[in-house]
């Protein structure tokens, strides 16, 4: 699970925020909203949250939390992420001269199978600066490798704890500067840094706005097998849609197109990378009844923005919540009744449904939810740039709220929370024009 995520020199935040899974202590909507988990070696107990919602006016950094942990995904899944001038992809703050030029930062504390591992690493453009590794199998820290980077030397200095196992020495001399260690040693078979680095690759999924691998998730990995086809129909058909009778999935590239193909270009050896290419997409139709009762074929371009909204979170939601891990998801409201968004963020809280602890983080400008009967305070954060333009993230809870308030929606809408788009100088703008 995760229990903090905090960056800083990203995009538009200056420095360093920390968004906490961690729960307060309060009995607040417990134990629907939180797991208890039990810690390593003598089972201490800690409560988390099993999700969070980012509130903020537009342009105000929402996406830029949510972009600072993919980014972080990659670097750790791929061990690095280059830009077209093959520079290290980090987005440092820009607006102001005492950040152009230092280290981006990303960092998690992240509990696994009972073990608590911080995990994180600074980068500029250059090259990875520093990288570090804490973990506490045995309820105190082992610094289990720290790399920093020494300028003097033009090379690393690293420290190892004589606790991690495994070939270190090949490890060190495999990394280069623009590549992670966690990530060159787990390729080189570490098994002790292994569930950190997969818990990035298989728990964390982080999706934008306009993510098209939430539709590929679902339409090419997920429907392709007939049971989870089915649930896929059941989930949409427990939205209240239309009835769809069945979803169905076709070669995306037809015989004709082949044939084609094939009759009108040489070079076969192109036309088959192509045509193989192709067929791993599969496009995706629902069958519904007309007025009649007679079958017909809808592509999925056809349906509502609602529908393939849903159809593009169901395996998002349904694989999360059956194997555990977090989804992180930009405006999650896009396209959607807010009483369906309220849905699928109160199937987290649901025992029922959420078996294995999985978590949501999700930024949404809906302010329905905005309740403490449908979240905690500690659950509820907000994004608000400075007049400078950078970025702050904070909680509900560095706020007072008058015991026995339960609506946020009216507070926040008032200005109390901050994070709220300034409208008064457009209006004078159009007023006195």
């Amino acid at each position: 699970m995760l229990l903090e995520f905090s960056f800083g020199n990203f995009k538009s935040f200056g420095k360093e925020v920390t968004l906490s899974m961690v729960a307060n202590p309060s009995d607040a909507l417990a134990p629907s909203h939180c797991q208890e988990v039990a810690l390593k070696p003598k089972g201490e107990t800690m409560q988390v949250l099993l999700g969070a919602a980012i509130y903020g006016a537009n342009a105000s950094g929402k996406s830029g939390v949510l972009d600072a942990l993919g980014i972080m995904r990659y670097f750790v899944c791929k061990g690095h992420l280059l830009e077209p001038e093959s520079g290290l992809e980090v987005h440092p703050h820009r607006f102001h001269e005492n950040f152009v030029d230092n280290p981006t930062t990303f960092e998690v504390i992240l509990l696994i199978d009972g073990i608590k591992y911080q995990y994180g690493f600074s980068a500029t453009s250059q090259r990875i600066q520093n990288e570090w590794l804490f973990a506490f199998p045995k309820g105190r820290v082992q610094k289990w490798f720290e790399r920093d980077w020494n300028e003097a030397s033009k090379n690393y200095d690293y420290s190892f704890s004589e606790k991690l196992m495994g070939h270190k020495e090949v490890w060190r001399t495999s990394t280069i500067e623009k590549r992670l260690f966690l990530n060159t040693a787990v390729n080189l078979n570490s098994e002790m840094l292994k569930p950190v680095y997969e818990w990035f690759s298989m728990k964390a999924k982080i999706f934008g706005m306009h993510d098209c691998s939430a539709l590929k998730l679902v339409t090419d990995d997920y429907c392709s097998i007939d049971a989870q086809r089915m649930e896929v129909l059941d989930f949409l058909n427990g939205m209240d849609f239309d009835k769809i009778e069945e979803i169905t999935l076709e070669e995306s590239i037809t015989q004709e197109v082949i044939n084609d193909l094939k009759s009108k270009f040489k070079d076969k050896e192109v036309v088959d990378r192509f045509i193989d290419l192709n067929k791993k997409n599969k496009r995706v139709a629902f069958i519904h009844k007309n007025a009649r009762g007679k079958q017909m074929k809808l592509p999925l371009a056809y349906e509502s923005e609602g529908t393939q909204k849903l159809y593009e979170l169901a395996a998002l939601w349904l694989q999360t919540l059956k194997n555990g891990g977090v989804i992180v998801i930009d405006e999650l409201h896009a396209h959607l009744h807010p009483l369906l968004m309220e849905y699928l963020v109160s199937m987290f809280f649901n025992k029922k449904f959420n078996k294995k602890g999985a978590q949501l983080i999700f930024t949404t400008h809906e302010t329905s939810i905005l309740s403490s009967k449908l979240l905690r305070r500690d659950q509820v954060w907000f994004c608000e740039k400075d007049r400078f333009g950078c970025s702050d993230l904070y909680p509900l809870t560095d706020f007072k709220i008058r015991k026995g308030t339960e609506d946020f929606r009216r507070s926040y809408l008032k200005g109390k929370f901050g994070a709220l788009p300034i409208l008064s100088a457009v209006h004078d703008k159009f007023e006195n024009s």
